[in-house]
């Protein structure tokens, strides 16, 4: 099975859970560096899944603009999703 059938097919639906909170905090160690280094103008991220990192992100720097992409696009439909239109943060 590919990499895209997997997320698209078994891990999407259930992405978001944190049982451990791995994916908390490692989110929260890649924008406390975000922060310490302040970006540019835009930041893209590669393999956003449902997008969580970018809403928060998008909080604590609202000025950025903010892409994400991921070879899954049903976790594509889920980030769209969260984020009630078309568009994210």
């Amino acid at each position: 099975m590919s990499i895209e059938k997997l997320y698209d097919q078994v891990i999407s639906e259930k992405y978001d859970e944190d049982p451990f909170g791995l994916r908390l905090k490692t989110r929260k160690i890649a924008l406390d560096q975000i922060k310490k280094h302040r970006p540019g103008k835009k930041v893209l991220d590669l393999a956003m899944g449902t997008a969580e990192a970018l809403v928060e992100l998008k909080q604590i720097l609202p000025q950025v603009k903010c892409y994400g992409i991921d070879i899954s696009q049903k976790m594509i439909d889920q980030a769209k999703k969260k984020n009630g239109d078309h568009r994210l943060p």
